[in-house]
């Protein structure tokens, strides 16, 4: 359940806040588009590959920023991996800034500095131990450069958006430590990634054709300081990356020009029990106003806390509180709210 003293983008996934149209525009919504249903499959041994799978949907349908219930694939990829290397193919979460805010809102903090999505890719993954406790990622992986959750062309503007032939090439290099306290849900004490993207889009125009240079640089860090309390953090930027979940979700404004953004968000996170525990964090995008037009929003902030309580291993009690304010160019006006969301989750 979700309650918002302003209209959402998305009320069943915040995003970011619609503008003030000077009225009450109070919401509240009651769904179930979050509920998930995957299988994880293994397979023989091939060579020295063990072979296996993933496959992993919603009820967000097959674009989610229409708000309407039908299967939403997030994963469907098959792999090969030994303790050295791993090769998976198929649909798979992006490689640049490849981790995310804890947070009941479905869409943690996208559009809001966590940048990051899902698309069709082939990913090569190498692990090297620098020592007992120490292990060096590097990973590569060509990938989709148009994801088609973003691709309507009922909106403005309604350019055809696509490649121009070739794939974007991700890019991830990630130091991590296994020993000591660990962050919750992973082997990890201490992560820290650097990442990069690179790739073009093409929109249909008149004359001729435009041709948008996407790129950008991440990092990621994880922390764990002891076995209640670490910290969690992304930071990004780059150019024409909103089907990356970044820029507001703005790859370029209405004059067909890229859209340039800077963001990223950071988290503590608090253990109060081995059942009860807390996500307090902040994110941020700003694209650069100098590549925006008018009527299109210039920064998006949330900051969150929330509780969640483990009653059982298949019961899961959940309420967060957030502020979000959304801000944009002429004539639009500046918009926030209070958001306040419950979750009731069965898992099994």
């Amino acid at each position: 359940m979700l309650f918002a003293t302003a209209r959402p983008n998305l009320p069943s996934g915040i995003v970011l806040i619609t503008p003030d149209l000077g009225k009450e525009t109070p919401t509240f919504e009651i769904h179930s588009k979050s509920t998930s249903l995957g299988a994880a499959f293994s397979g023989p041994e091939i060579g020295r590959f063990q072979s296996g799978g993933q496959i992993y949907s919603t009820l967000y349908g097959q674009t989610y920023e229409e708000d309407k219930y039908g299967i939403y694939l997030l994963m469907a990829y098959a792999e090969l991996k030994n303790e050295c290397e791993r090769y998976t193919f198929g649909l798979h979460r992006d490689l640049i800034n490849p981790i995310a805010p804890n947070t009941i809102n479905f869409n943690q903090a996208n559009g809001a500095g966590n940048l990051g999505f899902v698309r069709g890719q082939f990913r090569a993954e190498r692990f090297r131990k620098l020592n007992q406790n120490t292990k060096l990622t590097s990973q590569l992986a060509l990938s989709d450069p148009v994801t088609t959750s973003f691709t309507n062309f009922d909106k403005v503007p309604a350019n055809l958006l696509e490649e121009t032939a070739m794939p974007n090439i991700e890019g991830r290099l990630a130091i991590s430590k296994a020993s000591g306290p660990h962050v919750p849900g992973t082997s990890i004490r201490f992560e820290s990634g650097f990442s990069g993207l690179v790739g073009k889009l093409r929109r249909t125009d008149l004359p001729t054709n435009r041709i948008h240079d996407v790129w950008a640089v991440g990092t990621d860090f994880q922390l764990a300081i002891t076995e209640r309390f670490g910290f969690r953090s992304e930071f990004f930027t780059g150019s024409a990356i909103g089907n990356y979940n970044a820029a507001i979700f703005l790859i370029d404004n209405q004059n067909l020009d890229p859209v340039r953004s800077t963001g990223g968000w950071g988290e503590v996170y608090f253990n109060w029990s081995p059942c009860v525990r807390s996500h307090f964090g902040y994110g941020v995008d700003d694209p650069l106003n100098s590549t925006l037009s008018p009527g299109l929003p210039t920064r998006n902030e949330v900051t969150y806390a929330n509780m969640i309580w483990d009653v059982t291993k298949s019961l899961e009690l959940g309420v967060e509180v957030s502020h979000w304010d959304t801000t944009y160019t002429g004539p639009l006006l500046d918009n926030d709210a209070m958001v306040y969301h419950t979750r009731f989750r069965l898992k099994f």
